[in-house]
């Protein structure tokens, strides 16, 4: 068995460490035995192999089963329209997503002439094992984590669904900037708690089919800006617009220019909303690493909450790096 080989798509160089006359060895046996004996390395592997033996080398990227892979680096700058990359090893990737573009490609009842490939679709355009993580809504800008492979996309997963120590630790905390002033007390139907005062807390929606939804906050009343304040949000739970809907429901607190759910279009572009997907914190295995993403896109809406190149002020910044310590 060969100890690696991985293809990379068209136009990288191809990484082998073992002789090409073994690759094509192998692969030429494989094409030619039966099919139970194809059916050990995977059905996956059958058209790759064929299309290997016939030189179209850009769709494999899988390794021989045992062998150890090397993953290459994708090009994060492609689309810096769309999004641009902030981090890359070979398990994930961290970019800093751009209002205005989706995740995934748009529905396919959309218009041609306006219909958008999702990051998701771009990313695999490279490598075909990009897995999805989480979603940022499409008007959201901010850090994203992808997955660059099935594996490691079920281990974050797990972690997002189980928390704790399950799979690989993910953390996500939002900025958004909301209407200024002292929240009002919450709507029937809604729970809640504050933790020594009403500028943070915790938001419960109970959920029947999928139980509750939890939305934690710290509401930061230093920066007033032109009506709006920021708050720091960190996601217990990851449901559709989830916080979106809390803060709407919960406090009559629309984020700026979210007309879905009771605001105003204020400044800006109109496909950008005031959430900006802040802080990424990533654990795989005993390595931990931390993300501040600055605002890049729509920079606009944050006039008076960032400096020139996009950063939050500092207790913005401890805030979103200490938030279960200051939250308590």
């Amino acid at each position: 068995m060969l100890e690696m080989v991985y293809f990379v798509p068209r136009n990288h160089n191809v990484i082998i460490t073992q002789n090409m006359t073994k690759v094509l060895s192998f692969v030429a046996q494989y094409v030619t035995t039966s099919h139970t004996k194809r059916h050990d390395y995977g059905r996956k592997w059958k058209h790759k192999a064929k299309a290997l033996a016939q030189g179209d080398n850009h769709i494999i990227n899988r390794s021989i089963p045992g062998s150890k892979v090397i993953a290459h680096s994708l090009n994060l700058e492609r689309h810096p329209e769309k999004f641009t990359g902030i981090y890359q090893d070979s398990k994930y990737i961290i970019i800093n997503k751009a209002p205005g573009h989706c995740t995934q490609d748009d529905d396919k009842r959309v218009g041609k002439r306006t219909f958008q490939k999702g990051i998701i679709t771009l990313l695999r355009e490279q490598d075909d094992e990009v897995r999805n993580v989480h979603r940022l809504d499409k008007a959201v800008s901010g850090g994203m984590l992808l997955a660059k492979d099935k594996t490691t996309a079920q281990k974050f997963s797990r972690n997002l669904r189980l928390g704790g120590n399950k799979g690989y630790k993910f953390i996500r905390r939002y900025v958004g900037l909301i209407p200024a002033g002292e929240f009002p007390p919450m709507g029937e139907g809604l729970c809640y708690e504050y933790y020594g005062s009403n500028n943070k807390g915790s938001i419960f929606i109970p959920d029947e089919e999928k139980g509750v939804c939890k939305t934690e906050f710290i509401k930061y009343n230093n920066i007033v800006h032109k009506g709006y304040q920021m708050i720091v949000i960190q996601l217990e739970t990851g449901r559709k617009r989830q916080i979106r809907k809390h803060l709407s429901r919960a406090f009559n607190k629309p984020l700026m220019n979210d007309v879905l759910f009771g605001g105003t279009h204020k400044r800006g572009p109109v496909a950008a909303i005031g959430l900006h997907s802040s802080y990424i914190e990533a654990r795989v295995g005993l390595t931990s690493k931390q993300f501040i993403i600055p605002v890049k896109y729509a920079t606009e809406l944050w006039e008076g909450f960032i400096d020139e190149d996009g950063n939050f002020d500092t207790e913005i910044l401890n805030i979103l790096m200490n938030f279960n310590e200051i939250l308590v």
